[in-house]
């Protein structure tokens, strides 16, 4: 009985030391928002931002965040259930005005493709050594 207690406690002690780490992140990231309220990212942004800087910097090991993490993108699904909820409850608001929620979504949509297109050619320009039609590029 003893033996099989200890792997569940730790796993649970991941999951929280993991959640406190990203949380710590997602804190810094707010207060780097409110130290730069000019700054047009949120301060989730940030703090993901600076938790991928302490990854690959080695400051974060990835073990310690990795469990949590993975919980996190298991339960993305039920995160959504409020907004579905939302659009439920105020169905009729949505149809009424769902012509210009749709030429909202249509007009960021293109925003978005034609704003990557130009960054992935000036990224293709800066570059100009790495050929790209190359297999395996």
């Amino acid at each position: 009985m003893r033996r099989r207690l200890w792997p569940p406690l730790f796993a649970l002690a991941d999951l929280l030391v993991g959640g406190a780490l990203l949380t710590v992140a997602w804190a810094l990231g707010e207060g780097v928002a409110a130290l730069l309220p000019w700054a047009p990212l949120p301060g989730s942004l940030w703090g993901m931002l600076l938790a991928f800087v302490a990854l690959e910097a080695g400051w974060l090991p990835e073990a310690r965040i990795r469990r949590a993490a993975s919980t996190l993108v298991r339960l993305l699904g039920l995160l959504f259930v409020p907004v579905g909820v939302g659009v439920v409850a105020y169905g009729e608001l949505v149809a009424r005005h769902a012509t210009a929620i749709g030429v909202a979504i249509v007009a960021g949509s293109i925003v978005t493709l034609l704003a990557s297109a130009a960054i992935a050619a000036a990224v293709d320009a800066a570059t100009p050594g790495v050929r790209r039609d190359a297999p395996g590029s």
